[in-house]
């Protein structure tokens, strides 16, 4: 997903790594009108590389670059979502740690929270500190301690 967003992001003449300029740009978009980026989920499979076309055509197109931007961040949480979706479907998953760069943007972690912490699915989402999303080290080190307080 980071990835996505920073290649994205640089088409769009934003210095890298991109995620943080990108946020800053989609924030300024003031309705939820904005193109759609499907999203591809077979089982937890998925991958950015239809989606980054898409965007870098709406791009050549003329789209504004907050709309892109906006489009972006909305296909990720809806990948994210789908997939959290089916793992719960298919296990007994209530609590999910969501970590990484992509995880410090406060428009995918609004999504996800409004989208999967609603009664009808009843998740519990965690994520680390937005200053602390920038590496999926963080997140490996908060499931050691998770896993190390369980025990006692």
């Amino acid at each position: 997903a980071g990835q996505l967003v920073d290649r994205v992001g640089v088409a769009m003449g934003l210095p890298f790594p991109a995620g943080k300029h990108m946020e800053e740009l989609a924030l300024t978009l003031k309705q939820d009108d904005f193109p759609v980026i499907p999203s591809a989920v077979k089982e937890n499979s998925f991958s950015f590389s239809g989606p980054e076309t898409s965007a870098l055509k709406l791009l050549k197109e003329g789209e504004p670059a907050a709309a892109v931007a906006s489009s972006v961040f909305r296909v990720i949480a809806n990948t994210l979502e789908k997939c959290l979706l089916k793992a719960a479907q298919k296990s007994k998953l209530k609590e999910v740690l969501l970590v990484g760069g992509v995880m410090a943007n406060t428009l995918i972690r609004q999504r996800l929270l409004d989208r999967l912490e609603h009664p009808a699915v009843g998740l519990k989402l965690y994520f680390a500190e937005p200053h602390l999303s920038t590496d999926n080290a963080v997140g490996i080190a908060m499931l050691a301690a998770c896993l190390g307080q369980s025990e006692e």
